[in-house]
């Protein structure tokens, strides 16, 4: 029984824990997409174009930054080193981690909306699948593990009745204990036919000592 009762609360333990966890990813989830829905409604800037005057530089910088100036070489190594770690956007970091890919046709803000919603139904989806079956799994073991508690109840009270002088003798055939029951009550049936009869004289030999008191008595 202890042992049955350890293992039943190992797996309660366990799929608390799975639930929590669950419970956590999907509440990360829909605040991402909440997130991404209020970035995605957001409209970003269009870059102004560069003019030609942005293009002209002062001959200080002309001649500092020549084509053979180490200077020049730094610069543009240190740019590049930059800009390559600013290449991917924090949102498309996120869908990337969370393995969410956008229609080719998704190119607006509701499409995207849109394969959002119906990506995040999915997975909700796909969790309350989970979860049913993990909750069908559990009780389907912890039908069959109380099962075997309560049939090991009973042969432990068998046990110690069969060994104690009061305890109720049963049979290990069920028809013969049956059929000791019938003949119980058949038993039972005839003493009630006795008592009536025992009755039925008793009333008589009272009428028959009444009548002799009554003759003999005047």
């Amino acid at each position: 029984i202890d042992e049955c009762l350890d293992y039943l609360l190992d797996h309660i333990e366990r799929l608390s824990a799975r639930i929590e966890a669950f419970q956590s990813h999907q509440t990360a989830t829909t605040n991402l997409l909440a997130t991404a829905r209020a970035e995605l409604a957001a409209q970003t800037p269009t870059p102004k174009k560069k003019t030609p005057a942005q293009d002209l530089a002062s001959p200080v910088r002309r001649r500092n930054t020549g084509p053979g100036s180490p200077s020049r070489n730094r610069s543009n190594t240190a740019h590049r080193r930059r800009s390559s770690g600013l290449d991917e956007p924090p949102l498309e970091t996120l869908f990337r981690t969370l393995a969410v890919a956008f229609p080719e046709d998704a190119t607006d803000g509701a499409r995207q909306t849109a394969a959002l919603s119906t990506t995040l139904a999915e997975r909700q989806a796909k969790a309350r699948d989970v979860a049913r079956n993990t909750q069908e799994a559990l009780e389907g073991a912890a039908a069959s593990r109380l099962a075997d508690a309560k049939l090991a109840v009973q042969l432990l009270r068998d046990s110690l009745l069969a060994e104690s002088p009061f305890g109720d003798v049963r049979l290990v055939d069920e028809g013969i204990e049956a059929s000791i029951a019938v003949l119980g009550q058949e038993v039972e049936k005839v003493k009630e036919r006795i008592d009536r009869v025992d009755a039925g004289k008793a009333r008589q030999r009272s009428e028959r000592r009444r009548e002799i008191l009554e003759r003999w008595g005047r």
